[in-house]
């Protein structure tokens, strides 16, 4: 194992954040070397080169894709890990599967009988086709009625696998296994998005119920108490929660977990808030937040709506027919 992996092992433990942002990270560098590369091929392909440096080049092609294909497999397996219900995706399409065939089965059979009645007994043509046409309908609104069904089942897995990672992440939170040494501010706004980056944020993919969990994750936090009460400007929140994270090393990682370096492709369009607490401890220009003053009750909800709007922008871009064929169903 070497020293950078068991950082990064010893961070996401503590950050549960950190190994997506490391991923993303590592395939943004592995995506330019590759550009780079393929840039200087196709630059002068008629060009006469040494044997020793096209080697070279088409070495450093293989090698780059060969590590593109690692990092793709990283991401794989992270997504796997944070998002538990695309095994619930899987089982909904092999279930459609089955009941498509099936119905498929009773159709052809139907049929025959038809056929098989017909030729022996013309006279009862007609009422064989208003038979047919009772079997259609019979058919087809049992189709509908486990289509509804199906439905119904994946909201209530979803539902249990959202129930069951919030209590998992906000217990290890509450003891300080994660986000420990953070400021308020900037716990709960990580804390935010690991929520909504598992199976909460799918349940609100399939159900399109997008306040059960903000709210309730809101409350739970809330219930440990909140740093001020009274209302303050945005600006001066953000300002305060900079300088008690202070700057170096740990400041600059935290804004890379908020989405600092990312382009939005991979990492998607922050709110105001959350793009406003990045920016101020990675250096770059703050733009004033258009939210009234805000006491720690307002703050917490403010930055739980960004992040799971972040979130779940991030998962129509990846699983646009995922969502689309729940809508249908």
């Amino acid at each position: 194992m070497t020293d950078e992996y068991a950082e990064l092992e010893r961070l996401a433990r503590r950050f549960p954040v950190a190994r997506g942002r490391f991923a993303k990270g590592a395939l943004q560098r592995t995506l330019l070397e590759l550009d780079q590369t393929s840039k200087l091929i196709e630059a002068k392909p008629n060009k006469r080169r040494k044997p020793q440096e096209t080697t070279k080049i088409y070495r450093d092609l293989v090698d780059h894709q060969r590590d593109l294909i690692g990092q793709v497999d990283v991401l794989l397996l992270h997504g796997m890990a944070v998002d538990a219900d695309l095994a619930t995706v899987a089982g909904y399409l092999r279930r459609t599967q089955y009941v498509a065939a099936h119905a498929e089965d009773l159709a052809s059979r139907a049929h025959g009988a038809i056929e098989q009645v017909s030729d022996a007994l013309a006279e009862l043509a007609e009422f064989t086709g208003v038979m047919q046409s009772r079997l259609d309908r019979r058919i087809d609104d049992t189709e509908r009625r486990l289509a509804r069904l199906e439905a119904r089942m994946d909201r209530v897995e979803a539902q249990l696998a959202a129930d069951r990672s919030l209590d998992r992440i906000l217990a290890r939170w509450r003891d300080g296994s994660t986000y420990d040494g953070l400021p308020w501010t900037y716990a709960v706004t990580l804390l935010a998005y690991e929520v909504f980056a598992g199976p909460v944020g799918n349940y609100e993919m399939v159900t399109g119920d997008i306040d059960h969990y903000r709210m309730k994750l809101t409350a739970e936090v809330l219930a440990a108490g909140t740093p001020w009460d009274s209302r303050r400007p945005p600006q001066d929140v953000v300002s305060a929660a900079a300088g008690e994270l202070g700057s170096g090393k740990f400041a600059t990682q935290v804004s890379e977990w908020l989405g600092a370096g990312l382009p939005t492709e991979l990492d998607g369009v922050r709110g105001e808030l959350v793009t406003a607490l990045r920016d101020r401890i990675s250096g770059a220009v703050v733009n004033a937040v258009g939210e009234p003053r805000l006491t720690g009750e307002g703050f917490l909800e403010l930055v739980v709506h960004e992040q799971a709007e972040t979130v779940l922008e991030q998962r129509k871009k990846v699983w646009p027919s995922d969502r689309e064929a729940h809508e249908a169903g």
